[in-house]
């Protein structure tokens, strides 16, 4: 039996507020990104999907994978967004790209917070004010004050 010190429980709660604030954070980013990333007109449709799922199994992509990191690649991301796009049929086109793009920024959003061992960046959150080798022609924030 362990006793809990006081106020560790409103610490886990203040930590699990902070995460979940982090993770809506991350997740609005990822669905800004997505949606400037995907136009309307080049939203893939469930046979691209299954085609992609499919050429998933094909030995030279296994073999690559198994080259690189040591294992055959998985491919069940692949299958999510197959079983994912079929889901989506009965939806009209604009309510199936923002379910669409809400399922990859969920996806991505995951994978950021998780971290990876190529992790080089780090996402810039605020727009550059003045950099040293902007371009002169185009204004910047303080030359609009002035």
């Amino acid at each position: 039996m362990s006793a809990q010190q006081p106020g560790s429980s409103s610490a886990a709660a203040a930590a699990a507020a902070a995460a979940d604030r982090v993770w809506r954070q991350t997740l609005r980013e990822e669905q800004v990104i997505h949606a400037a990333a995907i136009p309307p007109a080049e939203m893939k449709n469930c046979y691209e999907h299954f085609d992609t799922w499919a050429a998933c199994f094909a030995l030279a992509p296994q073999l690559r994978a198994v080259y690189r990191y040591g294992t055959a690649q998985d491919c069940k991301a692949k299958l999510d967004d197959f079983k994912h796009c079929l889901s989506l049929k009965k939806l009209d086109e604009e309510a199936r790209r923002a379910a669409w793009i809400r399922h990859r920024a969920q996806r991505t959003a995951a994978m950021r917070l998780e971290g990876s061992s190529e992790d080089v960046w780090e996402l810039r959150r605020d727009p550059l004010v003045a950099p040293a080798l902007a371009d002169p022609t185009i204004p910047g924030p303080a030359d609009d004050a002035a």
